[in-house]
This record gives C-alpha cells, structure tokens and sequence, in this order.
C-alpha cells in the first residue's frame, strides 16, 4: 500500500491543525458564534481527508470524494437518528450543528488536495510524524463533541424508577442507559426543547429509594454552538421540561 506520511508534516496541514484545536478550545469558548463554527468546518475539511491521503496516497481522489459526501450527510437532518443512536450507547458523544451555509465550507477541498498532490517534501523523524498524527486525531474527534455543562442537582419523584421513566417517555422524552458514566445508574434523555435545535441531552443518575425515587442530574448538553449563560439556560429547560411537569421535589 503506497504512504506518503512526510505528508503530515507539511506546514499546511499542520497550521489548520493548529487552527482547528486554537478554534475548538480557545475562541469557541471565548467567542462562540457562527465564525467559530465556520473556522472549524474549513479547518477539519483541509486536514481530514489530507491526513488519510498520507497513509492511502493511491486512494487520494475517493478519500476527497468520501469526504464530500460524508460532510453533506453529516450537516443534514438525514444523520440525526444514527447520532442519536451512537450517543445511545457510547461514553464517546458526537455532536454537529445542522446548519446547511456549512456547507460553504466544501470549496476547501480542492485547495487541500492541491497541497496533498503537489506539497514540497520535508523531512520529519517518525517520532514528529506519530506526534503529529496523535494530535490530528484529538482534533478531529475533539471539534465534533457537543457543547457540555455540569450540573449537580437532586430531585425526588414519588413513586418507583420504573414509574418515573414511564413518566418521562409520556413526557415525549427519550431515555437511555449510559454504561460507564458516573455510575452504573446513569440515563441519557433527549429533552425536546427550542434551543438551537429540537433537543437538548441530559445525563442523570436514577436511583429508587422505597416508594421514593432520586434523579441526580449530572450534565446537560447540546449540539449547538457555544451560547451565553448556557447554565441557567439549560437548567430552565430542565426544570420545566422535566422537574415541573413530573412533579418532582428539589433536595
């Protein structure tokens, strides 16, 4: 199989790394708005298919291709069952925003794969090309999670776990298990809610106490651009979507 990995160390793509996790995780916190988000497709789509085009340089034109079409489906409301489901079951969230002007973002490819074909060689050691490699792959899985906030609130619902979970899904809300997150008790609820979105997430600890039962909300999240007083936003959507129509009592 034909590599080209002194690919990696092209000043090219390592500037829209760099770009991609200075975005991510310094002026998307800062400054989150539709620019932050527009950095990050045009950076992700640069270096995504170039990174795979190093290590399958025979297979540049479908990686470009595969990549195009795996973006539209991404950005469109077609991808949101199959997140849903992966959310479902993984401690790994992924999230993105539909938001077709992404889509923009697309005229990146052929300068990307300009530089792929035509880069000047530079010498790198395979100790910098692993190093490399490792951070491109934080960074692409990194820029796809969803906005996170922590909460550590308790609620008492009168009645059985098995009655509050029934009580949620008359609610219109979706609850699943999440293995491996906080405890073994963890639930993932999809909360309909005119966000940014249709939903918000939340992750709660159920736990049934006698005749009683405790809902701990862990965090709440969504897969929206960063937005001012995300905290008390997402909280009154869960008080009023969950903790008032359920009856629930604050400890």
């Amino acid at each position: 199989m034909k590599t080209n990995t002194d690919l990696l160390a092209s000043p090219a793509f390592v500037a829209s790394v760099l770009l991609l996790l200075i975005n991510d995780f310094v002026l998307k916190p800062q400054i989150g708005n539709a620019l932050t988000g527009k950095l990050s497709d045009f950076a992700g789509l640069f270096a995504f298919p170039f990174f795979f085009a190093a290590f399958f340089a025979g297979y540049r034109v479908p990686i470009y291709v595969g990549t195009a079409a795996a973006f539209i489906l991404w950005k469109s409301p077609l991808s949101g069952p199959w997140i849903d489901a992966w959310n479902s079951v993984s401690t790994f969230q992924v999230a993105r925003v539909v938001d077709l002007s992404d889509l923009l973002a697309l005229v990146v490819l052929p300068l990307s794969y300009w530089f792929a074909v035509n880069h000047r060689r530079v010498a790198a050691r395979s100790l910098a090309t692993l190093a490399i490699a490792t951070v491109s792959l934080f960074a692409f899985a990194a820029t796809s999670r969803p906005i996170t906030v922590s909460f550590d609130h308790r609620f008492v619902f009168e009645g059985s776990d098995l009655a509050l979970k029934m009580r949620l899904k008359d609610e219109g809300i979706e609850i699943h298990e999440r293995k491996g997150v906080f405890s073994r008790d963890a639930w993932r609820l999809k909360i309909p809610a005119e966000y940014c979105y249709d939903s918000v997430y939340a992750t709660v600890s159920i736990r049934g106490k006698g005749a009683r039962t405790e809902m701990r909300l862990r965090e709440m999240s969504h897969n929206c651009r960063p937005m001012p007083n995300e905290d008390a936003e997402l909280l009154g959507i869960f008080m009023t979507k969950v903790v008032e129509p359920l009856g629930l009592r604050r400890l």
